[in-house]
């Protein structure tokens, strides 16, 4: 076992608050690990100011570093439980043991949830609703620029996706947009 994933089961068994690097090292995300294995890892993610902010799930080998017990996730931390001690509700919707990216491609699509996808190799954001999915591929209705209409229909082979966005502050931003 590689001494990431050690490191990994050792912060989701003690729900340490972590900082993700995927993709491009400059971007991360900061949240609680929601599972683990040896291919994938979900977290319950939060915004700067410690409101819950969606779901992201990757894979295992895309992630290039991580960090946690800093001054910074500490912050984090305290301000999860700040929220929690004064009852606020951190919107958390998915309860699920398991989100992995398949999960969350078939929640997405029972649900017509809006999901941001990055492919490896690509960086376009597909943002979408899931129509369909099988054992290796998904097809998703794109959404056009303004967020209002599908503007296509695109198959993604699943084990080419790097990650997954889903329920946070800016797919919930595109639901309420195509509601109005």
């Amino acid at each position: 076992m590689s001494c990431l994933l050690k490191t990994l089961e050792k912060l989701f068994e003690q729900k340490k608050v972590i900082s993700i690097y995927h993709d491009d090292n400059d971007k991360f995300s900061i949240g609680i690990i929601n599972s683990l294995n040896n291919k994938e890892i979900s977290l319950y993610t939060y915004d700067k100011v410690g409101d819950y902010d969606g779901v992201l799930s990757l894979k295992i080998k895309d992630i290039t570093m991580i960090g946690y017990d800093s001054y910074y996730e500490r912050k984090y931390e305290s301000l999860i439980e700040l929220k929690k001690s004064n009852k606020l509700d951190n919107n958390i919707k998915y309860y699920d043991e398991n989100l992995s990216i398949e999960k969350i491609l078939k929640i997405s699509k029972k649900n017509q949830k809006i999901v941001v996808i990055k492919v490896y190799d690509s960086s376009i954001d597909l943002i979408g609703f899931v129509n369909d999915i099988d054992k290796t591929h998904i097809e998703l209705f794109l959404l056009s620029d303004n967020w209002k209409e599908i503007d296509g229909v695109i198959i993604i082979k699943i084990s080419e996706i790097s990650n997954i966005n889903f329920d946070d502050k800016r797919c919930q931003v595109i639901e309420y947009i195509l509601k109005n």
